[in-house]
């Protein structure tokens, strides 16, 4: 898994995020503020054999690319693999909020 130069730019140097994955293996998430279940290395790279077989499993096919975009109101990352033939709607993409404050907001 690797981050191509735009999003590198974008995240600036934050490389560690938690990861939610849709059932389909089709949109994931990447949230600053999580636990860090998922690391990058400064270049961007993160070899994970568990989300590999995760995807594939879910029978998408390699390479897959997911074009993801920044959703200020969930402060988190959104995206949509190239399986698709059209995005979703940024709400399908998003996972369910959870009651409580986060982060003292």
């Amino acid at each position: 898994m690797s981050m191509n130069a735009a999003f590198l730019r974008a995240v600036g140097d934050e490389r560690r995020f938690y990861c939610e994955v849709s059932k389909d293996g089709r949109c994931l998430t990447f949230r600053p503020d999580g636990d860090g279940q998922i690391c990058f290395t400064p270049k961007g790279v993160r070899l994970n054999g568990r989300f590999a077989d995760l995807l594939r499993q879910r029978q998408i096919r390699f390479p897959v690319i997911y074009s993801m975009e920044w959703l200020p109101e969930r402060a988190l990352w959104a995206g949509y693999s190239n399986d698709l033939s059209s995005p979703p709607p940024s709400n399908a993409l998003l996972p369910k909020r959870r009651g409580g404050k986060r982060n003292g907001k």
